[in-house]
């Protein structure tokens, strides 16, 4: 059941949780540069998507004139699909390296307290309430505004996050999605857990500690990922917000890497296919990177309050774009499963706690 103001119940309720769960220090001017190679990758990266998708209407248009026809750019093409993958790893990186240090500072799980906080509050909430709130929110805009996100790429946000559609509720005291894209007509359902804490309750527990650190590290270095390793000791549990970040992150830099193959193999198609879900990884990826930012420059002292709100619901909307991007990328219509052959990883959507219906 939505409440009448169940956004504004929501929001209220968020405000005021503690902005860290273990006191850690934050480096803000470490967040900013984080945030500040994100927005430029992002910005280059919808560009080059733009542009893919008008080169490809062309191409169309063009094909009246035989097969044999190309399109004069397409060389040149392939040459920017290289730089937009080395975008896409530029801004994997930075919001990993962001997501590391929040987590360290013990902000992810704050956020995700909040999350909880503000659902006890308000009961289910639409998804697209959320965005619409954070639209109508002027003194975030404008503090992002100040820190490089332009108005074109916020607006490039809004046409892909805007276009989720739910409800995000409580389920047994654990904060839950219900979230699809406009126009689709299956729902994917996710459970958020807050990273593991205190003593370990088991072995498999205590080998996960510090999983996710190591996983950054390696992609940071350029190495691949062991076969299995993001899903190794996850059990059908709720996930944590970290590996959440982790596997959209490395999805993203997968899905541009797929198109690049594809480009150099067989050429640019006149059908968008999976790039619908690659542009939605693209904002959802940079929705929680500014998300992370807003939340580490603004929640430590609580005299932005209503800035520091803004983050965690931005990490929140970036998050379910994730799930949803997923989808996009899993062959024969078998959404549980998906192969990252570049980074030599096997991710199933069951083992992150994301169940499709």
């Amino acid at each position: 059941m939505v409440k009448g103001d169940a956004p504004g119940a929501f929001l209220a309720g968020m405000a005021g949780t503690p902005a860290s769960l273990s006191g850690g220090p934050v480096n803000r001017a470490a967040l900013l540069r984080e945030s500040s190679v994100a927005v430029e990758s992002a910005s280059a990266l919808l560009g080059y998507y733009s542009h893919l998708a008008s080169m490809r209407a062309c191409k169309a248009a063009r094909r009246r004139e035989g097969p044999a026809a190309t399109h004069p750019l397409e060389a040149e093409l392939r040459l920017d699909a290289a730089k937009a993958l080395a975008s896409a790893r530029e801004m994997a990186g930075a919001a990993l390296r962001s997501a590391r240090h929040l987590k360290a500072a013990g902000q992810l799980d704050a956020v995700l307290d909040a999350w909880q906080t503000g659902l006890e509050a308000s009961g289910s909430v639409r998804v697209e309430d959320l965005w619409h709130a954070l639209e109508q929110d002027a003194a975030m805009r404008q503090g992002l505004r100040e820190r490089g996100v332009s108005d074109e790429l916020w607006a490039e946000i809004g046409r892909q996050v805007g276009s989720l559609e739910g409800r995000v509720f409580l389920r047994d005291g654990r904060s839950a999605a219900e979230v699809r894209l406009a126009g689709q007509t299956a729902w994917t359902t996710a459970v958020f857990a807050s990273s593991q804490r205190g003593m370990p309750a088991s072995v498999a527990e205590l080998l996960r500690r510090g999983e996710f650190e190591r996983l950054v590290g390696l992609f940071e270095a350029g190495q691949p990922l062991p076969f299995g390793a993001a899903g190794a000791g996850v059990s059908l549990e709720p996930v944590d917000l970290a590996d959440l970040i982790l596997a959209g992150s490395l999805l993203s830099v997968e899905s541009v890497a797929q198109h690049k193959r594809k480009l150099e193999d067989t050429g640019l198609a006149t059908y968008a296919g999976s790039e619908v879900g690659v542009v939605l990884f693209i904002a959802g990826l940079v929705a929680i990177a500014i998300g992370m930012l807003t939340v580490g420059l603004f929640c430590p002292g609580g005299e932005h309050e209503t800035l520091c709100t803004a983050g965690k619901v931005l990490v929140f909307l970036g998050g379910l774009a994730f799930i949803v991007a997923g989808g996009f990328f899993a062959a024969g219509g078998v959404r549980e499963l998906l192969i990252i052959s570049m980074m030599g990883l096997k991710l199933d959507l069951g083992l992150l706690g994301i169940k499709t219906d």
